[in-house]
């Protein structure tokens, strides 16, 4: 499995965010799991194998 990162050049101050390319549902799923409710200042978006992460504050 090859997972890509894409880094965006501009990224605002009060946001980050990170893209994964290559991730499953399976993957996500796991993911959301192990998180659980533990980080309101997280958010996960999944599409078609790519997962952005992004954290506001």
């Amino acid at each position: 499995m090859n997972t890509q990162v894409l880094i965006p050049s501009a990224m605002p101050s009060t946001e980050q965010r990170l893209v994964l390319e290559g991730i499953s549902w399976q993957q996500y799923e796991t993911l959301l799991a192990t998180l659980g409710d533990g980080f309101p200042n997280l958010r996960l978006n999944y599409l078609e194998g790519t997962l952005e992460i992004i954290t506001t504050t």
